[in-house]
């Protein structure tokens, strides 16, 4: 329910009874425009199931949510009354409609010919039914989808079955297995792998959210630092070469990682140009370059 809005609109042609195409362009409260393709009229059934029928309803596609206009509805002769937790849509004395309030902002649950799909299934073709059933096999969807789904009704569907596929196609690639590489390091320090992964969805203890990985080529030894922030990379970086170094006696050579943003960062480079150190980077999107520490 929106007080903002001159006109019902929704995204969803499948959600018109009848339809006109009639372009336009409208104005929205950021003053960005979107275009309006058509315009009908909508039916659908209320919680207190009253049918309710929206007519002059704009077809916004650019426009994800379904709006019921506050204004049109009282110019029609209908009151709208809202409180803390709901508001109801009165209309000849007949309360149709309660909606409730939820994120700060005030929804109406809807239900019926117009905004239902399943119940507009006759004019839906086969592929599309397909395509909304997780890509269920056509043959499956013809023999049991009018009995398991209410409304299917594939007696008036086309059944054109397209040669391809693309979300089949792609969901069903597969990539032969990457050779492993024969070659190693003969001492320790000589190669490094590292990534810096998250933020986690749940944070440590502490407080951290991100995990920075130092693993050494030869002895497959890692190093985990835990970070609140992506900026500590590089004060990781120092520690663990300080540590390295001082614990073994040795230098390291090379640091290899992807490109993310905090390894191509002024500070990183700095760290490694002025300890001589090699920065090996993977091609971009080849996360199997860095396969030891992914």
């Amino acid at each position: 329910m929106n007080s903002g809005t001159t006109h019902h609109i929704t995204p969803c042609q499948s959600n018109f009874k009848d339809y006109s195409l009639v372009k336009g362009t409208i104005c929205l409260g950021d003053k960005s425009t979107v275009n309006q393709i058509g315009i009908g009229t909508v039916v659908f059934k209320s919680p207190q199931g009253y049918e309710i029928t929206l007519s002059n309803v704009l077809h916004v596609p650019a426009i994800k949510m379904h709006f019921m206009s506050t204004c049109t509805l009282m110019q029609k002769g209908a009151l709208v009354t809202f409180d803390q937790r709901a508001f109801k849509i009165v209309h000849k004395k007949h309360c149709v409609a309660i909606g409730y309030l939820k994120d700060n902002l005030y929804w109406l649950d809807a239900e019926g010919s117009s905004l239902n799909p399943h119940t507009r299934g006759a004019a839906t073709s086969l592929h599309t039914w397909h395509q909304h059933m997780g890509h269920m096999s056509h043959a499956t969807l013809k023999a049991h989808g009018p009995s398991a789904v209410k409304g299917m009704d594939l007696r008036s569907s086309t059944m054109d079955i397209p040669t391809i596929c693309y979300g089949c196609k792609l969901s069903k690639s597969t990539c032969k297995p990457l050779p492993g590489s024969t070659k190693t390091m003969s001492r320790i320090l000589e190669i490094v792998h590292s990534n810096l992964a998250g933020p986690m969805q749940t944070k440590s203890i502490q407080g951290s959210s991100y995990i920075a990985t130092f693993v050494d080529d030869h002895s497959c030894h890692a190093v985990i630092y835990f970070l609140k922030t992506k900026n500590q990379f590089a004060a990781a970086l120092q520690k663990f070469l300080s540590w390295a170094e001082t614990q073994t006696s040795d230098k390291l050579h090379a640091l290899h990682s992807d490109r993310g943003g905090k390894y191509m960062a002024a500070n990183v480079k700095d760290i490694l140009s002025q300890r001589g150190i090699e920065h090996h980077l993977t091609m971009p999107g080849s996360l199997h370059q860095n396969g030891k520490d992914e």
